[in-house]
Order: C-alpha cells, then sequence, then structure tokens
C-alpha cells in the first residue's frame, strides 16, 4: 500500500469537508487535495450571529459579517427578494414551505427569525441535495471508508495522518481536520398525514427545539481502536428546566418557566477558559491544523444548522486559500 502526499488532507467528508476540498480544489493555486472518509434550512437569528462575533472578537462572524457567504451559498426561490439579503444564483436551492396558499409572504428584516415566520427547505426536483452533489469534487481524490488512526505531530507543527490500514499520508501545506458532527438539535413536531388527522388546513404542526439547553451531555474514547466510534452519551433532557420548557411549548403553548427547583441550571453558551482553535479555525498550541465544522461555533444557534454550516465553511474556505 502506498503512502499519499497532497497540498491539503481533509479528513472527514461531510457537509463541511466537501465545501472545504471542493473550493481548495478550484482555486487559482489548484493544489492537490485528498479527501477522506466522505460520506429545513433556517438561517439563525442575526442576534445569534451577533452575539458570536462578540464572543469570539471578530465581526466577520456577526449577522453582516455572514450576509456575503449566505449570498454565496443561496440560490433564493423568490427573485424578487432583497439582494442584500440573499443569494439568488449560487448551489443551494433554497425554497419555501407552506401549509396554506395566499398570494403573500412573511417578511422579516434584519434578519430576525422571531415571530411569524416562513419556513424553507434545501430542496431541488423534490430532493434535498447533498453537499457532495453540489461542490463538485472532479478534482479531489476521495477515499472512501478510509478510517484515520491519528494525526502525528513533530514538535507542535503536523507532520503527517496515519490510517487505519498503515498508510500514511503527508501534506505538503496545512492540513484541514474535520472532526465529527456533534452539535445536536432535538425536533419533536405532528406530521401532517397521520391517521386521523385531515391535510386540509384544519389542524396545525409545530415544530419546537431548545435553543439554550441546559443538560451537559459527554464524549469520551471508546477505546484505541480507530475502528470504534466514540462514546457518546447526550443526557438530552436531563434537567428539569429542559423537560418543563419542551412539555411547556409543545403542549401549553406558554413561555419558558422559571421557579422552584429552576435555579443554578445554566444554558450552553461560550466559555473563554475551553477555547480550542482560533477565530480562523487554527488548533490553538500547535501549528499545520483546523477545524472546520460545526464544533467551532461557540454556541448554540437557533435555526437548522445546515443553513448556517454552508456560509461558515465558505467563509473559512477563503479565509484559508487567501492565506496560503
Amino acid at each position: 500500500m502506498a503512502n499519499l502526499v497532497a497540498g491539503y488532507i481533509v479528513l472527514g467528508g461531510g457537509l463541511t469537508g466537501c465545501v472545504i476540498a471542493s473550493r481548495f480544489s478550484q482555486s487559482n493555486k489548484k493544489p492537490e487535495v485528498i479527501l477522506l472518509n466522505w460520506g429545513s434550512w433556517l438561517r439563525a437569528d442575526a442576534v445569534d450571529y451577533d452575539e458570536w462575533a462578540e464572543v469570539v472578537g471578530d465581526k466577520r462572524w456577526s449577522y453582516e459579517g455572514f450576509k456575503p457567504w449566505f449570498r454565496k451559498t443561496e440560490c433564493f426561490y423568490n427573485s424578487g427578494a432583497d439582494a442584500d439579503e440573499y443569494g439568488f444564483d449560487r448551489p443551494m436551492n433554497v425554497t419555501l414551505i407552506s401549509a396554506f396558499e395566499l398570494n403573500t409572504h412573511f417578511v422579516n428584516k434584519n434578519g430576525s427569525i422571531s415571530g411569524l415566520t416562513e419556513m424553507y427547505e434545501n430542496s431541488c426536483e423534490g430532493m434535498r441535495q447533498p453537499s457532495n452533489t453540489v461542490y463538485l469534487l472532479t478534482d479531489v481524490k476521495v477515499f472512501m471508508d478510509t478510517i484515520v488512526y491519528k494525526v502525528t505531530f513533530s514538535s507542535i507543527t503536523v507532520t503527517r495522518v496515519e490510517l487505519a490500514d498503515g498508510r500514511k499520508v503527508t501534506t505538503r501545506k496545512e492540513p484541514e481536520r474535520q472532526k465529527r458532527n456533534l452539535y445536536e438539535v432535538i425536533t419533536l413536531y405532528v406530521p401532517p398525514g397521520i391517521p386521523g388527522f385531515q391535510i386540509d388546513g384544519t389542524h396545525i404542526a409545530t415544530s419546537t427545539m431548545l435553543l439554550l439547553p441546559t443538560s451537559r451531555g459527554t464524549v469520551s474514547i471508546r477505546s484505541k481502536t480507530p475502528n470504534d466510534p466514540p462514546h457518546i452519551q447526550p443526557n438530552l433532557f436531563s434537567t428539569q428546566l429542559d423537560r418543563t420548557n419542551l412539555v411547556k411549548t409543545i403542549v401549553e403553548s406558554e413561555s419558558p418557566s422559571f421557579g422552584e427547583g429552576l435555579n443554578g441550571l445554566t444554558p450552553l453558551t461560550a466559555d473563554a477558559n475551553d477555547e480550542v482553535v482560533d477565530v480562523e479555525g487554527r488548533v490553538l498550541g500547535v501549528k499545520g491544523l483546523r477545524v472546520a465544522d460545526v464544533n467551532i461555533v461557540p454556541m448554540p444557534l437557533g435555526g437548522y444548522p445546515q443553513a448556517t454550516l454552508y456560509p461558515m465553511t465558505e467563509q473559512l474556505a477563503s479565509i484559508i486559500i487567501n492565506r496560503a
């Protein structure tokens, strides 16, 4: 089995991995790229992105900073929408989901998704668009079913990636490490078309998500064998506050609760003491290693993750290419 050499090595070929590999291969310098292990659309509120920028101290991650990358990602269904807010000729088709037929549109200005808003999906001819079908990988060497054993260092600098089959992959440039996506969104809803419910506008379905959960989970290494998946214990709804809020919003349509027994519970937010990467995804304390996945988002965001991850990754790819 021959060892491999490339300009960039992307470990993990999910949503963000395919975007990173595709953009690298299409850049003017056209470096050789190796991609290992490939495998409803709603942005977060502008307030969420602005908090992200405040936490990391970089306006590129504010709502205004995200706008160019939203436009670069989306092919928005309504060509008459605000061109400062939406893109109309980019890869990801964003279409409208309506439970009624009215000649009207809900317009949420300044990036707000509060109150009554439209619901969208990423769909082309009735099918969702996986990133590997939209972001071309023609000039990327793709290795299927490839298990990464470890990333090796010389002092603090990445030197190579070792695979479970014994091969070694070295890089002439900075390798990009795509970590496993551990971001969890729980959605509970009553789908239309279930027995006893007519799809005639007489019933309303609701989608409820906990955006600031207080429950804490764990992720740990299961064994030294690279083929073994990590041990993930989400501990979803393990606090009374999470359970109470979800029940109230679904069953009683009330605001989040406060009161006896709920004190001392803190929503998941960014902690400066837990910093792992800088504002451009570089892993702190080492050289030649970045993370470009949902793991670098510093706090829970409202909305569906992919609507944020595509523009986030587009911006990271541009940053890395311009640094090369």
